[in-house]
């Protein structure tokens, strides 16, 4: 992948916020960094102890996260910071408290356009789809955050085609989202007029693919409890049962337990949704 000469990538520092984090956030910047040339991710550190401001219910104010992470987004090298916390998120809006945001950009400008937050709460990212990772789920939305920070505006819109900004207005929606996970013509305008270059949408496309894939690992755990495994399991245990198995038999019944299993297999990484 070539990178646009005009300017140097945008460096995207990760933020741990909180202590109890479970997720390797280099290996997460090292597969986004793999996949496009356009934003540079790294760990920019982390914030050990959370602020106090909470909601009800024990949510994270966003606007008090947004603040904890000013310091790292004023300090050079990073053009954007994206905090990563395990705890539920929420926010204020006309008196009314919003529960259970996936992620908020600060795309009102509060801290100067630099900062934003995702949390992997699991009352939340359960909802990213059972063949996804947590690392495939922080990539999708990771990538909508760092392009309305680019943009400088909101860029969210009703739900309609399951593209990048579309609002998610209830929770299980996220899963179709991602398994589409691509940007609309007409988010790709509102980008371009806020000034966002082709290529740096170019870049976000890059690594969308990668975010929608299902994961061999879950694939692997559906396989293993598909129906198809199951019968030929019980095919082989009844032949094997059987006084007339002989040697002869025995590579058919192997054969057909692992073509079961692979059948299975290639259906839940290529196929299922």
């Amino acid at each position: 992948m070539a990178q646009n000469s005009e300017h140097p990538p945008y460096s995207v520092g990760l933020v741990e916020l909180g202590d109890r984090l479970r997720l390797n956030l280099d290996r997460l910047a090292c597969d986004l960094n793999k996949l496009q040339c356009q934003y540079r991710f790294q760990v920019a550190g982390s914030v050990p102890r959370m602020p106090l401001d909470m909601l009800r219910n024990r949510a994270y104010n966003f606007r008090t996260l947004h603040s904890g992470l000013r310091d790292f987004g004023q300090t050079p090298p990073y053009d954007y910071v994206v905090g990563v916390t395990d705890q539920r998120v929420a926010g204020e809006e006309d008196g009314q408290t919003y529960e259970n945001y996936y992620s908020r950009s600060d795309f009102e400008g509060t801290w100067g356009w630099k900062v934003g937050v995702i949390t992997v709460h699991k009352k939340v990212a359960q909802h990213r789809g059972p063949r996804k990772t947590m690392y495939q789920y922080l990539g999708f939305l990771l990538m909508c955050e760092v392009l309305i920070l680019r943009a400088k505006k909101d860029l969210s819109r009703p739900m309609g085609d399951y593209s990048l900004f579309d609002e998610t207005e209830e929770l299980e929606m996220l899963s179709d989202c991602i398994d589409a996970a691509f940007i609309s013509d007409q988010s790709k305008k509102e980008l371009l007029e806020a000034g966002v270059r082709q290529c740096d949408i170019e870049a976000a496309e890059s690594v969308l693919p990668w975010c929608k894939r299902n994961h061999w690992g879950p694939c692997l755990k559906y396989a293993l409890s598909h129906p198809l495994l199951t019968a030929g399991l019980s095919a082989a245990i009844g032949w094997g049962a059987g006084a007339y198995l002989t040697q002869d038999y025995l590579p058919y019944v192997v054969a057909a337990v692992f073509a079961g299993f692979g059948v299975a297999l290639l259906h839940g990484r290529f196929w299922l949704k």
